[in-house]
C-alpha cells in the first residue's frame, strides 16, 4: 500500500502586486493585480516539484468582464511509484479565461500542458449561464511514444516487455450541449477521434516486431435526457506494414476495418442494446520461414448483429 501523504515545502516566495483598484460606492469597478508563487522544492506524498514558479494576473475593467491569465513551470517534477520507481520530467502549464464569471458566462477558456518532449495537451471552451444555456469544449492531446518510453522507470518498462517504440499517438475530443438546474447534462453532442501514426513496436519477451502501425478511430455520439444515448457509429481503420514474431511467422501489409452501429437510442438502464457490426481483415501475405509455408491474399469479411447486456457485460443473440 501507499504510505500516508506527506507535504514538505522549502524556499517559498510569494509576491502580490495590486496595480490598480477603483471603487465606486465601495464596489470594485476596475481591478488589476498580479501575483506569483515560487518554491525551490516541494513534496506532496509521492509527487515532488523542483524550481516551481507560478504567475497569475487578473484584470477587471468592467463589472461584466474579467480576464485571468496564469502559468506554472516546474523545472523538474518527479512521481515515485512504490513498485516501478521514479518518473521525472519538466512541466509547463499556461492558461487564460475571460467573461462575466459571476453570471457564469465564460467567453473564452484555454489551458495548455507540456511535459518534457513527449506530451502536449490543450483544452479550450465556452459556457453561458454556467452551461445551462450552452457549453462547448475541445480537448487535444499529442504523445511522442519514443520520448515517453525514455521517461518510464526501468522497473515498469521491464514488466511490459517493451524494448523499443516510436511514433505518435493523438486524441481530440469535441463536446457541446446544455446542463439542467442540477448541472447534469440535459443534451450533449460528442465527437471523439484517436490516432496512431507511424508506430513501430519491439517486444523482447515474447519476441515481436510491429512496423509502421497506423490507426484511426472516430466515435460520434449524442445524448438527450428524454431519449437517451444515440451512437451514430464507432469506426476503426488500422494498417500495419509488417508483423514479425521471432523467426517463426511474418505477416505483410495487414489492414482492418471495423464499423459498429446501434440501431436506436438507448438508456444506460436498458436491459439489452441491439447492435450491428461489420469487420474486414485483409492480409497480403503470411509466411513461416522455418516451416517453408506461406499464404497470400487472405481476406476475412464478416457481418454480425446481436444484443448487448450492460448488466452482464456480454452479447446475446449474436447472428452472423
Amino acid at each position: 500500500g501507499y504510505p500516508p501523504a506527506l507535504a514538505n515545502v522549502e524556499g517559498v516566495g510569494i509576491n502580490l502586486n495590486l496595480q490598480k483598484v477603483k471603487l465606486v460606492n465601495l464596489v470594485p469597478k476596475e481591478f488589476v493585480a498580479q501575483g506569483s508563487v515560487m518554491m525551490n522544492k516541494a513534496r506532496f506524498g509521492d509527487l515532488s516539484l523542483n524550481n516551481f514558479k507560478q504567475n497569475a494576473q487578473i484584470t477587471e475593467t468592467d463589472p461584466s468582464l474579467a480576464k485571468l491569465t496564469f502559468s506554472a513551470v516546474a523545472g523538474n517534477a518527479q512521481f515515485r511509484h512504490p513498485k516501478w520507481g521514479t518518473m521525472g520530467t519538466d512541466l509547463k502549464v499556461e492558461g487564460s479565461a475571460a467573461g462575466n464569471l459571476a453570471a457564469g458566462n465564460l467567453d473564452t477558456f484555454k489551458m495548455t500542458l507540456g511535459a518534457g518532449t513527449f506530451l502536449n495537451a490543450s483544452v479550450q471552451g465556452q459556457a453561458r449561464d454556467f452551461g445551462k444555456k450552452d457549453f462547448q469544449a475541445d480537448h487535444f492531446l499529442n504523445l511522442n511514444l519514443e520520448s515517453f518510453l525514455k521517461s518510464i522507470p526501468a522497473g515498469a518498462l521491464k514488466q511490459t516487455g517493451l524494448s523499443a517504440i516510436k511514433g505518435v499517438a493523438g486524441i481530440d475530443v469535441h463536446i457541446q450541449g446544455t446542463l439542467n438546474e442540477n448541472f447534469r447534462a440535459d443534451s450533449a453532442l460528442l465527437k471523439a477521434n484517436m490516432k496512431l501514426d507511424g508506430v513501430d513496436v519491439q517486444l523482447a519477451n515474447p519476441s515481436l516486431a510491429v512496423k509502421d502501425f497506423n490507426l484511426k478511430t472516430t466515435f460520434p455520439a449524442e445524448y438527450s435526457a428524454s431519449q437517451g444515448i444515440k451512437i451514430q457509429a464507432f469506426d476503426l481503420n488500422a494498417r500495419i506494414k509488417k508483423i514479425q514474431a521471432a523467426d517463426n511467422l511474418e505477416a505483410g501489409s495487414v489492414e482492418l476495418h471495423s464499423l459498429m452501429t446501434v440501431a436506436k437510442p438507448f438508456l444506460p438502464t436498458d436491459s439489452v442494446i441491439p447492435f450491428k457490426h461489420h469487420a474486414k481483415l485483409t492480409v497480403d501475405s503470411v509466411k513461416s520461414p522455418k516451416a517453408e509455408a506461406s499464404v497470400a491474399g487472405l481476406v476475412l469479411d464478416a457481418d454480425l448483429r446481436g444484443d448487448f447486456s450492460p448488466a452482464e457485460k456480454n452479447a446475446r443473440n449474436v447472428k452472423w
